[in-house]
């Protein structure tokens, strides 16, 4: 099953209105270090609530830039949409969004705590590179590999300023995956978000619905190779 990575249609502005709907809003606890990027979150929090610019147009999938990119902000009748898919286990909540000084109420803060990049970076066909010129790469670094996610993690922990680890060839498994909407974290190449199935892909642009984009994994870079 083929996937592709889940973007904001924010260039479109005759559907969005404005490239970021949303730039500032009420915080709530959303940046706080207590709430995890990845895990249940299993208490309670103040919520963020967002408010929209001038000429943005209430979209289904909405960009908000306050809100860490572990969290999406959807329509209430999207979520109710991915019930007809295998979305896996995902964790809602009921945002205010503010717009013209009228309240929006039928935003939903959504949030995938579980992340299979464990399954899908093949490990044994990719290599990194310790580099200090990770934008432009007109060096190669040293490369380095690894036998599994928890060592390629800690590595990656240790080098969050220059030197930066890189991915100098990436492989990527998808063939085993079975969900039509699933989140990575901690990804090489700029990889971290959420990615849709071709089929709930599909699904979407058929239905119409607003502030979707989707791009090719393949394209993020030319090192990247994806399997499905």
């Amino acid at each position: 099953m083929k996937y592709f990575i889940l973007k904001h249609n924010g260039l479109n502005l005759k559907e969005t209105g404005t490239q970021f709907q949303s730039v500032d809003g009420i915080l709530g606890d959303i940046q706080q270090d207590f709430i995890p990027f990845e895990g249940k979150i299993d208490f309670p929090f103040k919520l963020p609530e967002p408010f929209l610019q001038k000429k943005a147009k209430p979209t289904t999938f909405l960009n908000v830039i306050m809100i860490p990119a572990q969290f999406l902000v959807f329509k209430k009748h999207f979520v109710n949409f991915l019930e007809n898919f295998n979305a896996g286990e995902f964790q809602t909540w009921d945002v205010i969004v503010h717009q013209n000084n009228e309240i929006i109420n039928d935003y939903s803060m959504f949030y995938i705590p579980d992340n299979p990049q464990t399954e899908i970076i093949d490990f044994k066909k990719s290599k990194f590179e310790i580099n200090e010129d990770w934008i432009i790469r007109s060096t190669v670094g040293e490369i380095v590999e690894f036998a599994n996610y928890e060592e390629y993690l800690s590595s990656l922990f240790k080098h969050t300023t220059p030197p930066y680890l890189i991915a100098n060839k990436l492989l990527l498994d998808f063939s085993k995956q079975s969900k039509d909407l699933i989140r990575l974290t901690n990804m090489p190449m700029t990889g971290n978000g959420y990615y849709v199935s071709e089929k709930l892909k599909n699904a979407i642009e058929n239905e119409r619905f607003t502030g979707f984009a989707f791009q090719e994994i393949e394209e993020i870079d030319n090192r990247i190779k994806v399997i499905y």
